[in-house]
């Protein structure tokens, strides 16, 4: 019965200690994980009031004053002594050193700076790595879309790495802070009121030594597309993504909740109908950046099925169909499966301002004619440039040959 209640108090006291242990864990997983500095310094409290409990203190209090008062220099020196000839007390007695001791101490002192050595790389591999750290909240908060739409910024911290978005003039700038000790990669999933998805690609920052994905993605779960930007950024290190290369255009679709749904209303005219669009014909000017993306579809289902462009160098050149051709002053590319087409300028070669380009959304017949007007007089002028329809002077046949 003795050793029953003997076991049964044991096991009580276990408890009792693990507990102990239990709120020191606890306590120093929040002080190094807790963004709050105050919270952390509570916690911190906490770690040092268990610790106290936990650890000898006396003991390690007076091994720490052994050091300080030079008691372990002495038995150190003692040692020396001992093992180094020549050195004893009466330097009548030679030391007890030897070959095998020797060769012991070598041994111990390669082994223990191979542990240092390994120790420091492990700890120069750890810092080199990239943590990875993703702002979603862009996307699946919507308080951070409404306070865009009331201010024109927001803002967003996780793990001290800091990212803003900011609207200006039609563009956005995306800034990101890393004052951590450590690179990190950074993927932000923005929701389509902060930033009309877009298939941009690659786009470097205003320093050009960081360079961002932009990908439009869709989530076919929620039946959404929102904007992914992923980019990584070294330690203490902060980016800033230059608005002017981007810009996303929107389109001026009309509102299907007001517009009229009589018998007459759905009669196409082959001449004057803008479908589901307020306007049909836009100008982009290079100005405005090097590559500039056109949605060719809304959230309401709304979609532009036909189009056509033209570019030109000047306001006194001609108009010329616009192509897939990178080495014409403006062409084009189809992105997110055709759901937008992005434009892009020679800004390189050209002022700002000097290339335009004419985007038509669903074209009717009298569009249809202009175009293909430009079209010809784009190929005759090219016809002329090469000299196709050039004749060469006919030699005289009355020559007289000597």
């Amino acid at each position: 019965m003795n050793a029953l209640r003997r076991g049964e108090r044991t096991i009580f006291m276990t408890i009792s200690k693990v507990f102990v242990v239990f709120l020191f864990l606890i306590f120093a997983v929040i002080s190094v994980a807790n963004n709050s500095a105050f919270v952390a310094a509570l916690a911190g409290v906490g770690v040092f009031v268990t610790a106290a409990v936990l650890f000898p203190l006396e003991q390690i209090r007076d091994g720490l004053e052994w050091f300080n008062e030079g008691g372990a220099g002495k038995w150190l020196h003692n040692g020396y002594l001992r093992v180094m000839p020549g050195r004893s007390p009466d330097d009548r007695r030679r030391g007890q050193i030897g070959p095998k001791t020797l060769l012991a101490l070598a041994m111990v002192v390669l082994m223990v700076s191979s542990l240092a050595i390994a120790g420091v790389a492990m700890a120069d591999e750890d810092s080199n790595e990239t943590a990875t750290v993703t702002h979603d909240e862009y996307l699946t908060d919507g308080a951070y879309a409404a306070e865009f739409n009331d201010s024109s910024s927001v803002e967003l911290t996780d793990r001290n790495v800091k990212t803003s978005i900011e609207e200006t003039d039609a563009f956005v700038r995306v800034k990101a802070d890393n004052p951590n000790s450590y690179a990190v990669e950074v993927t932000m999933k923005v929701h389509q009121d902060i930033i009309p998805p877009a298939e941009v690609g690659d786009v470097s920052d205003t320093d050009d030594d960081v360079t961002a994905s932009w990908e439009n993605t869709h989530d076919f779960e929620q039946d959404e597309s929102y904007t992914e930007i992923t980019f990584t950024m070294d330690a203490n290190s902060d980016v800033t993504f230059a608005p002017s290369k981007v810009r996303i255009h929107t389109m001026a679709w009309k509102d299907t909740a007001t517009s009229g749904d009589g018998w007459l209303d759905r009669i196409t005219s082959p001449f004057g109908s803008e479908g589901d669009l307020e306007e049909r014909t836009y100008t982009l000017n290079s100005s405005d950046g090097s590559i500039q993306t056109v949605p060719l579809q809304n959230n309401d289902g709304q979609s532009i099925d036909d189009w056509h462009a033209v570019y030109r160098t000047g306001p006194d050149d001609d108009w010329t169909p616009i192509t897939t051709d990178s080495s014409d002053a403006a062409f084009y590319r189809t992105a997110s499966g055709g759901e937008a087409v992005k434009f892009h300028f020679d800004t390189d070669n050209y002022a700002d301002g000097e290339v335009e380009v004419e985007f038509t959304a669903d074209p009717n017949l009298r569009d249809q004619f202009t175009y293909e007007i430009r079209s010809l007089t784009a190929g005759w002028t090219d016809m002329v440039s090469f000299d196709i329809l050039s004749v060469s002077a006919p030699t005289s046949a009355t020559e007289v040959i000597p």
